[in-house]
């Protein structure tokens, strides 16, 4: 029987994610999913995935892992920080190869920081070999929408309004193609070669101007109202890696699935209102 080498991965289903486990699975990897949202997993996997919750983190030291994924693109879940100094145990306890993915873009500055100092710390301590990468922001269907991510909420105002207000002068944007930067990340999961590096992850050279302009061949009949306002955002200090994307179509994409699905804000109402059913206990769980 073929031996599958087994990888974590520790995130919720969104854009990235998504294109990780594809490939992941592309490469005969066995996956275990901890998340949340099991339930989203399951729906896109079926039996292809095992998803488990945050308590395997803490009781399968037995378990011979490879490869150890952790995600928070994004303004992520309360629940994703008190995860991660589990999963940088498993990582030590287990050897495995870890692959940590942070916010490039964040108001939570402090507790990125932190991240990043234990990673390198578990590092150093334990033998871990670990990489750090900083991602911008995802475009792309099944995005996430910070609230102060500023090519989210031009896309948004393109999506509800028939105007979109831009800075009056070209503004950095920094944001990360999904293809581009989940086949960078398999890669490097699959190569690595030293104790611990870090990098960020995105599309150089892209502006608000640029951007807008993308959209306003993708959508004609919207007003670009020059404004002032601000969409610098603090950002990490590391070294960035370009990954090329075609933006175009990911804007296309993105502006279609939103246009079905009926904007993030809807998609989260129906979420909200689901009718829960009773908890079934599924043999999966350790809690």
């Amino acid at each position: 029987m073929e031996h599958k080498p087994k990888a974590v991965v520790v995130a919720e289903v969104e854009a990235l994610s998504l294109s990780l486990v594809n490939l992941l699975l592309s490469k005969k990897c066995d996956l275990i999913i901890i998340a949340d949202d099991r339930q989203s997993w399951r729906e896109e996997y079926g039996k292809r995935i095992e998803t488990r919750n945050a308590g395997f983190l803490e009781q399968s030291k037995a378990v011979e892992i490879r490869y150890l994924v952790y995600i928070e693109t994004s303004w992520s879940e309360k629940s994703a920080k008190d995860r991660f100094v589990p999963v940088l145990n498993l990582a030590k306890e287990s050897k495995a190869k870890l692959l940590v993915i942070l916010p490039y873009l964040d108001s939570k500055r402090e507790d990125i920081v932190r991240k990043e100092s234990l990673t390198k710390k578990y590092s150093k301590d334990w033998d871990i070999e670990a990489r750090v990468f900083y991602i911008g922001e995802i475009i792309g269907p099944k995005m996430k929408f910070p609230k102060d991510g500023p090519a989210g909420n031009i896309i948004l105002d393109t999506l509800n309004k028939s105007s979109v207000k831009i800075p009056t002068g070209p503004t950095s944007l920094y944001i990360t193609p999904i293809e581009g930067a989940s086949d960078y990340l398999v890669k490097s999961l699959f190569s690595f070669g030293e104790g611990y590096n870090r990098a960020a992850l995105v599309n150089a050279g892209i502006d608000s101007d640029d951007f807008v302009k993308i959209l306003k061949d993708i959508r004609p009949d919207i007003e670009i109202i020059p404004t002032e306002i601000d969409l610098i955002k603090d950002k990490v200090s590391v070294d960035e890696i370009n990954i090329k994307g075609d933006l175009t179509r990911s804007l296309k994409d993105t502006l279609s699935w939103l246009s079905e699905k009926g904007g993030p804000n809807r998609q989260k109402n129906k979420k909200t209102l689901r009718k829960k059913s009773p908890a079934k206990k599924n043999s999966n769980d350790f809690c």
